[in-house]
């Protein structure tokens, strides 16, 4: 039997501290280089702001009784999925836990579109283009692009 890579559960207030923390250790080297400093208090701030729209959208990454991660997504019109952010804690990063979570993602809304965005240094790029995604926009610090859907 195959080991399970991961398990989910939704967010709880408890989580934001872990969720914050994760966001800045995956995400900070892509806002310094962008807008060269990572100010804590318009983070803090942005963060808050995130929290109170997508936090029933947000689900915990769990491996070995810990949290590893967060994920968040969600339904737009009917018509479409919206991946907002996959965050992975960098000691659990390159173990298939993403390519997982992405292809759960894409057999559950196959008849929609899935649209996601990531910052144009990060790697995880190689990772959309083998599951099918292209690009259809490109904004100044990210990349846009779109899985169709199978209909």
């Amino acid at each position: 039997m195959k080991e399970q890579l991961y398990q989910t559960r939704p967010y709880k207030i408890d989580d934001y501290e872990f969720v914050y923390n994760t966001k800045k250790v995956v995400y900070q080297k892509y806002i310094v280089s962008n807008w060269g400093e990572w100010n804590e208090e318009k983070q803090r701030e942005m963060f808050s702001n995130f929290i109170n729209e997508y936090s029933k959208d947000i689900m915990i990454i769990i491996k070995d009784n810990q949290r590893i991660g967060f994920f968040h997504g969600k339904v737009v019109d009917n018509t479409a999925y919206e991946i907002g952010n996959i965050c992975i804690i960098p000691n659990y990063q390159g173990q298939g836990i993403g390519s997982t979570i992405l292809n759960k993602i894409i057999s559950e809304n196959k008849h929609k579109d899935i649209y996601l965005q990531y910052f144009k240094q990060n790697p995880v790029v190689n990772l959309y283009h083998r599951l099918g995604f292209e690009i259809i926009e490109e904004l100044p610090y990210h990349f846009k692009m779109i899985l169709k859907s199978k209909k």
